[in-house]
Formats: structure tokens, sequence, C-alpha cells
């Protein structure tokens, strides 16, 4: 038993010094290639890779940003960002190494209003009529193959919200939701062969919006600012699924990227302080046809969920 846990510590360790020194290098490289990359993106053609900052993290932004630039993926594609007149204030103004990133196509948008995390998808929904969405984190530094697979994944799964991470939404047997750290704690032992409504992406490794399935997001302003102000990812998938577009994993298992920032302050708020599960409750309040489609696939919470024997969400669950 002592040796087990030993072993278990140990490897714990070695995961987590490989991804400091992993994000160490990285970080490194991206420093290199801001100054020397020439590549530029596209500004109005392709799909939108929209991402929001605050002024704590303009220093690193720009990291984060380069991933983008560095992508393997052969076609147009245009990056976005929606930064706060507020944010930019605090700052100073626009960091140098953002000014560089602009010359080389990536596209400012600047607001009077700071709403948070939404200003990533709220400010480019109207363009979701012709082009689809990608949000992205401002802390997240993503690998080369990210948009390539992504964009492939959609073509495979046309019409479907599609993330590399994400919960699958857990109900019990008289029709309760269970609570968000459930779905985060078994969630990632579950796999589902099909789209569903009942999966939640979330947005730190990237979910792809396709084009229509964010309509009707800038008129729900005041709603989402009142009922569900610090979970994006939460009024997203209503707007989504209110739209009739399921979602899916792209990959059978949860995929985390390096991370260039550690502090999760939206984490602590939504996850901990169970800030997550107060704002869906809002939302299945606020719509009764959203809390009516989340059940008509959510997986029931078993006994062979609880001990690992069933990972896989299948068709006879799907028809619950």
């Amino acid at each position: 038993m002592t040796l087990m846990i030993f072993m278990t510590f140990t490897r714990r360790v070695f995961r987590k010094l490989y991804s400091v020194v992993a994000t160490l290098l990285f970080k490194a490289y991206l420093r290199r290639q801001n100054k020397r990359c020439k590549r530029v993106v596209s500004k109005e053609n392709g799909p939108i890779i929209s991402v929001t900052s605050y002024n704590k993290r303009f220093d690193i932004l720009y990291l984060t940003l380069e991933s983008l630039m560095k992508q393997d993926y052969d076609g147009d594609y245009q990056i976005v960002v929606t930064l706060s007149e507020v944010d930019i204030d605090l700052f100073g103004g626009l960091p140098k190494n953002l000014e560089t990133l602009m010359m080389r196509g990536v596209r400012i948008i600047r607001v009077q209003d700071n709403i948070k995390s939404y200003k990533k998808a709220f400010y480019v929904s109207d363009e979701n009529i012709k082009f689809p969405i990608i949000t992205i984190d401002d802390d997240i530094l993503y690998p080369h193959w990210w948009l390539s697979e992504i964009l492939q994944s959609a073509k495979n799964e046309p019409g479907c919200i599609l993330a590399f991470r994400g919960h699958h939404i857990l109900r019990g047997a008289d029709d309760i939701i269970f609570d968000y750290n459930l779905w985060f704690k078994y969630s990632d032992r579950l796999t589902s062969p099909k789209p569903t409504y009942s999966f939640l992406p979330t947005g730190t490794s990237g979910v792809y919006y396709p084009v229509g399935s964010l309509n009707g997001l800038q008129s729900t302003k005041d709603d989402f600012l009142s009922i569900c102000p610090d979970a994006d990812d939460l009024w997203l998938k209503y707007i989504t699924t209110i739209n009739g577009f399921k979602a899916k994993r792209i990959r059978n298992n949860n995929l985390h990227f390096l991370c260039s920032d550690l502090s999760s302050s939206l984490h602590t708020i939504n996850v901990h302080n169970g800030g997550n599960d107060i704002q869906f409750n809002g939302i299945a309040k606020y719509s009764e046809e959203f809390k009516g489609k989340i059940f008509s696939d959510a997986l029931l919470f078993s006994d062979e969920v609880k001990n690992g024997t069933s990972t896989s969400i299948s068709d006879r669950n799907l028809s619950q």
C-alpha cells in the first residue's frame, strides 16, 4: 500500500515537472517566433478564432496568439481579439507585442462594455451567419495541429458543436440534474458515439461553433448578465441548444494543453464555490425548452457509471 502511494505521488510530481518544463520551453520558442515569424492570417476569410483577455494577462496574451499563428492548417483563418477600453486604460494602452501581431493580420475589437468572458463570443456572433466561430482562452498554448483537427472533426460531424474538453451532464432517476462537480468528476471517463444536447463543451481547449449556432446571442445580453454573469460556457450551451445544435467531444477523453498562467479566478468562482450550479439552475428555470432538451439525452447516473464499469454512453442511454 505504501509503495502504491509513493508511486502515485511520484507520477504526479513527474507530470507536474514535465508540464512546467514543457511550458517554459514552449514559451521561450513563442517569444522568438514573435520577433521572427512573418506568417500573416486573413482579416476577412475562414473560420474565426476568437479570444478575449484582461489587463493582468496582457503581458502573456501574445504567447497564446503566437501559438495560433503557428498552426499547420493551410487554409485561411482569422484571429480576433476583443478587449475592453477599461482594461486597455488600466494597462496603459495596447501591449507592444499585440501591435506586432496586428500587423500580421490579428484583428482587434475595442469595446466600451466589459462583459467579461462573454466578449470572445458576443462581439463576433453576428459574423456567425457566415463563418464558424472557435472560442479559446487567453492563457493556453495551442499545439500546431489543434486547428486542423478541429476543422477535420467539423467535416466529420457537420452542424455539431465540438470541443476537446467538456462534461456530460448527469441526471438522477427522479429527473434531477446532479451538481457540476459530479459531471466534472465522472464525465472524463465517459464517451458518446453521437452528439448530444447534454454534453457541455468547456472553453479551455477551444470550442467550435458552426455557422448559425450562436444566432440570438446578442439579443440576450441583459438576460445572461443577470442569470449567468460568470459562466459563458453555460449560456452559450443554452443558446446553441435552443438553436437545435448538439455537441460532442472531439476525442474520447478530455484533452488539456499547456497553460501560460496558472491562476484560475473563474474556475474558483464557478467550480469550487458552486457558481456553475447556481447559474445552470437559473437557466433551467429561465427556459423549459432548454431543460427539456438536456433531459432528453442526459445520462442517468448509475452504479455502473460510479464504479467505472460503464464508460460509453450507448444508443440505449441516449434513448432513455
